[in-house]
């Protein structure tokens, strides 16, 4: 006889749903497009998104990940901490596109963080 397993039955154990949902981030991750306008066409959107950023006051390169499973912004740099913002804490985005820039602030309640990138048309 059969029995009906379900991914409610399966994902029980914390670490095993931990590793489920970083094995739906490295496919989202892997199968994610490089330019937004193309997942917008097409409307797959990816419940975990990453972009390459600079910061604009240090000019660092960073990855800004956002994480629709855990509502979650995950703000990192190389090998260093992580700086992880709930979509709760985020007050407001804006952006401003010159010819080869796109520069946007990201207000947090309680601080403000602005990054660079180029525009992919």
């Amino acid at each position: 006889m059969l029995n009906k397993i379900n991914a409610y039955k399966i994902l029980i154990k914390d670490t095993e749903r931990t590793n489920y949902l970083n094995r739906i981030r490295l496919r989202s991750i892997a199968s994610q497009y490089l330019s937004v306008t193309t997942m917008l066409n097409d409307g797959n959107f990816f419940p975990f998104l990453i972009f390459t950023v600079f910061d604009a006051n240090s000019g660092e390169q960073r990855l800004l990940e956002l994480n629709f499973v855990e509502d979650v912004l995950h703000d990192r740099f190389k090998d260093h901490c992580c700086r992880s913002y709930h979509f709760s804490m985020l007050k407001r985005v804006n952006k401003v596109v010159d010819q080869t820039n796109c520069i946007f602030n990201i207000e947090f309640n309680t601080e403000k963080h602005t990054y660079r990138t180029v525009v992919s048309t």
